[in-house]
């Protein structure tokens, strides 16, 4: 295959992230795009969100009761007083210029309300997108014209580029992904309609406007659409990456902070050697200490202390320069400590950690000492260890990779460790039981200091409280990469027992894990129990459990895509189910109209109705990319048929095994599109 080289790469750079996802290899890549310019209708952009729009909206009609609002936006709390967010976005409102201390609308107030209630449009110029990858059009209109950074690709194959404000400009080094063809048939009005439409769901799935699907203010009546035919080559900045306790790969959208799955499934392909070497290059990432930054001790921080230990203060001047050296060493030695146990945990872990913890920080505390004083920390009278493990369920759920806090890094970390020698709390326990004591001592000078009020503290911390901060890090350091090398580069997942590999549900469970990797946390309750059902019922002579278990799941999938979809969009049912029955459907062609109907009003139907409901949504190229893959409504009418017998279901474990295999790829494929 001939890979098309540019001379110059036009780079799109959106700032997103994939923090969320604590990677643990991450290796930057440039995904070929073709843009072509639109011009279409648009309503105005709209600043305020809908609670803001709808109080404005309120006053301006003479609400003027901060109770009375609340009431009437449904934002009273169980003792039925007014909701503090009322009062916030009044205050909000205030801030903006929109309303008086009064609640009365200002002039400008008055100007943001008739844009809100405008119905006028005016054309506007956008920008839509073709994935030269994938051959496809991404999910993705923006308004205007993004500007390109212009790069030259280095003789080591890299395009390198400067991001960010001046002085504080993030210098990238990108693998670029190279196509066969940069050229492409201009889109066609229904195509860029079908561009709008999956963008909205794109938008909705992630909750960017709440329940609404048209806030782009784009409108999509024929005839409106205007199309420049000549397409630009760009190239849209990813992260490619890899999870902890994982062996698949992951692609960022390169416009949103979530994945693309286009991309990821692109990303698979073994015919492109542009994809192949990166590929192989985050592969060989995800093996070694790339990510390890902070074992190396800081060069800044070395100065710091060096500064420090020689400095003889004789006059104000000097004096000023030595507290301000301390403040920086104290709040620059905690965070290298936050660094370094950052990099020395599993974050694939962070979820059993969660499912441990309660609402009360003090309950969560007395279980992280619990596991310390087990694991053999000495942390007896000790308040201010105490004070450190006193930590917030929400602190954990929010807990990143490269933003780490060490309350509820330190707790993971001890959980962790129970009943696992190999993780690195055991090793600092056993080589230097005092840790916790001496951590809680330097975040007790260290938090006046990041406050704003570090006179005290900087009256008792002398030489041999900079020595002992010192000795803290550099010991901690050296233990931890002791350990590094000792695990082989390799930060280990917990260990499991031999019986319990052995053990069917939790067979089920790792294979859950397994397939749907970052997907798991998109599917909701009943759906992952229909799934882990189907597994453990596999081995079962009587399929009937096995089948219940996937027509559930399958249904709850169908119902949670269908929730980032707009019913006002559907297609007429009949149609719907003559177009289904040309493709071989029977059995889910009988659903119930009324399930149906049930099901596009937003509840939870039956399999079939569900499928109908989801089917007459979803716009005809989407129809097409599923029907032409794993053959997933046949799938579909043959579990609904099984289903629907009473009785015992013998001798079909071929058939099923079929079924179960395109079930577990459609759900995974409804999680990826439409589930955020």
């Amino acid at each position: 295959m001939s890979l098309q080289h540019p001379k110059v790469f036009k780079v799109l750079h959106q700032p997103h992230s994939i923090a969320q996802h604590h990677p643990k290899a991450t290796q930057d890549i440039l995904w070929p795009c073709l843009r072509f310019a639109i011009s279409l209708q648009a309503k105005a952009d709209q600043d305020l969100n809908l609670f803001e729009s709808t109080l404005l909206r309120l006053l301006s009609e003479g609400g003027g009761d901060l109770k009375e609002l609340s009431q009437q936006m449904g934002l009273t709390n169980k003792e039925g007083t007014r909701s503090s967010l009322a009062e916030f976005l009044c205050l909000k409102l205030q801030q903006l210029n929109l309303i008086t201390d009064r609640l009365n609308l200002t002039h400008e107030g008055e100007q943001v309300l008739e844009k809100i209630n405008s119905t006028q449009t005016r054309v506007i110029g956008a920008t839509v997108y073709f994935d030269l990858i994938n051959h496809c059009w991404l999910p993705v209109i923006s308004r205007g014209e993004l500007q390109p950074i212009h790069a030259e690709q280095s003789s080591v194959g890299l395009v390198e580029f400067s991001q960010g404000s001046v002085g504080n400009a993030k210098q990238i080094k990108a693998l670029p992904l190279l196509s066969e063809t940069v050229s492409k048939k201009a889109p066609s009005e229904r195509d860029v309609i079908d561009i709008i439409k999956r963008s909205r769901q794109h938008n909705k799935k992630l909750k960017i406007y709440s329940a609404s699907t048209s806030g782009d203010g784009f409108v999509t009546n024929s005839g409106t659409i205007s199309v420049n035919p000549n397409g630009e080559l760009v190239y849209l900045h990813c992260y490619a990456f890899m999870v902890a306790g994982g062996k698949s790969f992951y692609i960022s959208d390169g416009f949103r902070s979530t994945t693309q799955e286009r991309f990821t499934r692109g990303f698979k392909r073994e015919d492109n050697a542009s994809i192949k070497t990166a590929r192989d290059k985050l592969w060989k990432k995800s093996f070694r200490d790339h990510q390890r930054q902070a074992m190396s001790e800081s060069s800044t921080l070395r100065k710091t202390y060096q500064l420090l230990v020689s400095s003889k203060v004789s006059n104000a001047t000097e004096n000023s320069e030595f507290k301000y050296n301390l403040k920086k060493f104290v709040s620059q030695s905690y965070a290298e400590l936050e660094q370094m146990l950052s990099e020395c945990y599993s974050f694939s872990k962070l979820k059993n950690c969660i499912s441990e913890l309660s609402t009360d920080p003090k309950s969560n505390a007395e279980l992280a000492l619990e596991a310390a004083n087990h694991l053999g920390f000495q942390t007896e009278g000790s308040k201010l260890v105490n004070k450190l493990l006193k930590t917030n369920k929400g602190s954990v759920i929010h807990l990143k990779a490269d933003k780490p806090i060490m309350s509820p890094l330190l707790l993971c970390h001890l959980l962790a460790a129970r009943g696992d020698v190999r993780q690195p709390m055991a090793k600092l326990a056993q080589e230097y039981p005092l840790l916790l004591k001496d951590i809680a001592r330097l975040r007790h000078w260290r938090n006046p200091i990041d406050h704003g009020d570090s006179a005290d503290v900087l009256s008792v911390i002398g030489s041999e409280e900079i020595n002992f901060i010192h000795q803290l890090v550099d010991q901690v350091r050296q233990l931890l990469s002791e350990w590094i090398k000792d695990m082989g580069d390799q930060i280990p997942e917990q260990t499991i027992p031999d019986w319990h590999k052995e053990d069917i549900r939790s067979k089920a469970s790792y294979r859950l894990e397994q397939y749907f990797g970052l997907m798991l946390s998109r599917i909701s309750g009943p759906i992952y129990q229909g799934l882990f059902d189907a597994l453990v019922h596999s081995s079962s002579e009587d399929g009937r459990d096995k089948t219940n278990a996937l027509a559930g799941a399958l249904q709850h999938a169908l119902y949670q895509a269908s929730q980032a979809l707009d019913a006002s969009e559907a297609k007429d049912i009949e149609f719907v189910k003559r177009e289904l029955a040309k493709l071989g459907a029977e059995q889910i062609t009988k659903s119930n109209p009324h399930k149906v109907q049930l099901a596009l009003n937003g509840g939870n139907a039956t399999l079939g109705a569900n499928f109908i409901a989801f089917w007459a949504q979803i716009t005809v190229q989407q129809q097409i990319e599923l029907q032409s893959a794993e053959g997933f409504v046949n799938a579909v009418d043959r579990l609904d048929k099984i289903r629907g017998h009473s009785g015992p279901v013998i001798g079909q474990h071929d058939s099923l095994n079929e079924i179960e295999k395109t079930v577990f790829k459609l759900i995974k494929r409804l999680m990826e599109q439409y589930c955020g």
